[in-house]
């Protein structure tokens, strides 16, 4: 199954979050309710996008993978992130863009068991980080 994308985008303080992502899927046996994030077969990637229309901020997520969490946080106004998980399992990746203006791109590849944080405050420089597992089993980290 799909794991979970929480992607949240918040213009001035934490208070006033906008654009969660997480449809609300009813149960079969009960009729009601859930709040939670899709559902879908395990080979299915699992996309996600939110934009919010005051700032001009922008977070993707693809997660094609097995129990993965994808988190992103924006405060500011015109920022944008990028968080791709390609065919690994129990990885965590946290964006948190504290500022205007700033730019990020993550991915990992064939991964396991990572946690891979970005903090950007203002003025901070672009992140753009590639993580893969290679078949001999070394890490290759390319920023």
């Amino acid at each position: 199954m799909a794991e979970p994308v929480f992607i949240s985008q918040v213009s001035g303080t934490l208070r006033s979050a906008e654009n969660i992502v997480t449809p609300t899927i009813p149960t079969a046996t009960t009729g009601a309710a859930v709040r939670s994030a899709a559902i879908a077969h395990p080979a299915a990637p699992m996309a996600s996008s939110a934009a919010l229309g005051v700032g001009g901020n922008t977070a993707l997520s693809i997660q094609a993978g097995l129990n993965n969490a994808i988190t992103q946080l924006q405060l500011g106004a015109h920022n944008q992130s990028t968080v791709a998980v390609l065919g690994g399992r129990e990885n965590n990746v946290g964006v948190l863009q504290a500022g205007n203006g700033l730019r990020s791109q993550v991915a990992l590849v064939n991964t396991q068991g990572l946690n891979v944080g970005v903090l950007q405050p203002q003025n901070s420089a672009p992140v753009n980080v590639f993580i893969a597992r290679l078949p001999n089993g070394a890490l290759l980290i390319k920023r």
